[in-house]
């Protein structure tokens, strides 16, 4: 009895675990949504291991819901059923059979199509598996079967109301839907936008390489939108596999910009020169985005000193330090910023959708409907 009540009871944490984690990646879907986050997620390591780019995929939801809501229902009745009288354990593991049929599908959506990697879908993926193994070790004898199916119902019932009012506040905490006839004006301003000609010097590229879709970000580090940018509208962009990515770094400081006349972006120069001096690299992303949410937490650029370096994942500050010092580097950076004053950007973030231009931040929604509308322009 002790032995089968200690393998109920590791069946009943596996599926715990996975219901909480569930739960989170519901909340984290919400908040991604509603433009809430501030910074990166916990479980952001670099551009591989990136649970936000993940969640905000067109994988993350399914029916206006996040997919963990339906999984952690999945998994309340499947832990509530190993208390039902006379069910044996094979039948218990059939019915954890579909969440990990689910989990398969799941893992090489993540491998194959998203070419991403994400803690928490994995960690929850390892807790069901480890519920439905445990399961076949669950005797119909056992004395922990007392609810009969009728009960069970009932529970789950519950806890199904529960999820219902747990979407319906993170429903109410997304973006009012666009007016038809706004979204109409919305996209005849942007058909209307000359297309201009941007010079497709710099070699910070991402995407679907070779896209009819070409989106171009001239980007400071220090711009508190751009962080916004970076973090909330690019992971979505960046699942689409009609958009080809580009980016500028353009810092908005006099220590390097002709046109600006003062400081005015501390250390935004010499982050600018860092990226330039990680062409090439595999690691040029990670630290795009360690740099943008380090200073999206801090409120401000740090110092590039050794640490900090470390800190935004650069596997060899000494190495970057002389490049920081050689003129190539600086000559490169002018480049890219000459690239911009020819453009006339004044501004950052701005973004030019097959040469359309926008200045400023919008949330990942409107980003998305003009892309739609740029795809529906293409000749």
């Amino acid at each position: 009895m002790f032995a089968k009540a200690k393998v109920h009871l590791l069946f009943l944490t596996a599926c715990g675990f996975s219901i909480l984690v569930l739960l989170w990646s519901a909340l984290h879907w919400f908040d991604l949504k509603s433009g809430s986050v501030v910074g990166p997620s916990f479980c952001n390591i670099n551009s591989y291991w990136n649970c936000d780019r993940v969640t905000a995929s067109e994988y993350g939801s399914l029916f206006s819901l996040p997919i963990g809501i339906y999984g952690a229902a999945l998994l309340f009745f499947y832990a509530t059923a190993s208390f039902a009288k006379g069910l044996y354990s094979w039948r218990l593991a059939l019915l954890g059979l579909p969440a990990c049929l689910i989990s398969i599908v799941m893992a090489g959506v993540l491998i194959l199509k998203l070419q991403a990697g994400c803690i928490v879908c994995y960690a929850s993926y390892l807790g069901i598996f480890v519920a439905t193994i445990s399961s076949q070790f669950i005797r119909a004898d056992s004395k922990l079967g007392i609810l009969s199916i009728g009960k069970i119902s009932f529970i789950s019932l519950i806890f199904m109301v529960f999820l219902g009012f747990f979407a319906l506040r993170g429903l109410e905490s997304q973006p009012a839907a666009v007016d038809e006839q706004e979204l109409q004006l919305f996209k005849d301003w942007f058909a209307k936008l000359p297309q201009e000609e941007v010079p497709m010097v710099s070699k910070f590229r991402k995407g679907n390489f070779g896209a009819k879709i070409k989106v171009v970000e001239f980007s400071d580090f220090a711009c508190p939108h751009c962080q916004r940018a970076a973090l909330q509208v690019l992971p979505e962009i960046l699942t689409r596999p009609d958009v080809e990515f580009l980016f500028y770094p353009l810092p908005m400081d006099g220590a390097c910009h002709p046109d600006v006349d003062k400081r005015f972006h501390m250390y935004s120069c010499d982050w600018s020169q860092v990226m330039v001096c990680l062409w090439g690299k595999s690691e040029f992303w990670t630290v795009h985005d360690q740099l943008f949410a380090e200073a999206a937490r801090a409120g401000e650029l740090r110092s590039p000193d050794l640490n900090t370096m470390k800190d935004v994942g650069i596997s060899d500050p000494g190495a970057m330090k002389a490049c920081l010092d050689s003129q190539t580097s600086q000559a490169e950076l002018g480049e890219l910023i000459e690239a911009s004053r020819k453009l006339n950007v004044k501004s950052t973030p701005t973004f030019f959708i097959n040469g359309r231009r926008l200045e400023g931040l919008l949330d990942a929604q409107k980003f998305n409907i003009l892309l739609d509308e740029a795809s529906r322009l293409l000749p």
